[in-house]
């Protein structure tokens, strides 16, 4: 089973494709432990707060089937050198946070993923659509792009 959060309509072969109507990622995933192979949030995580982002990152590392693969992609301020431009992007658009590519590493490790396992990448033209909505150049300056592999002895009960 492969699973995109927040896909704001869209529909993708071999997908479930869901919105918060279908699926609150504020909640606990209705999917059983290791059932699922892929899971993707693109543009959806900073829309709730720090503490519920944290708690789904967890769902999502106890859904992942071993050697599953979380791929989030999250607006960051790292690449933008226009104040107003940041401004915009920590006030507008409904957001609740802005991660930097080391806060959103160190969540997700913190969440169960071992470092080791946690990469940040360049752009998938397939599943990374977030540039037809605002923009190639923008996208690019305000998206980070992590994949996260939960490993076979994951370290998620490792306090």
């Amino acid at each position: 089973m492969k699973i995109e959060f927040g896909s704001n309509g869209r529909k993708m072969d071999g997908w479930l494709c869901t919105d918060i109507d279908t699926v609150d990622i504020r909640n606990a995933l209705p999917w059983p432990d290791g059932s699922v192979e892929m899971a993707m949030a693109s543009h959806v995580v900073e829309h709730i707060t720090p503490h519920e982002a944290f708690r789904f990152f967890k769902e999502v590392h106890r859904v992942l089937k071993p050697g599953g693969v979380f791929r989030v992609i999250v607006p960051t301020l790292e690449l933008i050198e226009d104040r107003r431009h940041a401004v915009s992007l920590i006030l507008d658009h409904g957001h609740q946070m802005v991660f930097s590519k080391g806060s959103l590493g160190d969540m997700i490790w913190a969440a169960g993923f071992e470092r080791e396992n946690i990469t940040f990448v360049n752009k998938d033209p397939i599943l990374d659509v977030h540039g037809k909505e605002i923009g190639e150049e923008k996208d690019a300056l305000e998206s980070a792009r992590m994949v996260a592999i939960k490993c076979a002895a994951s370290g998620s009960d490792k306090t």
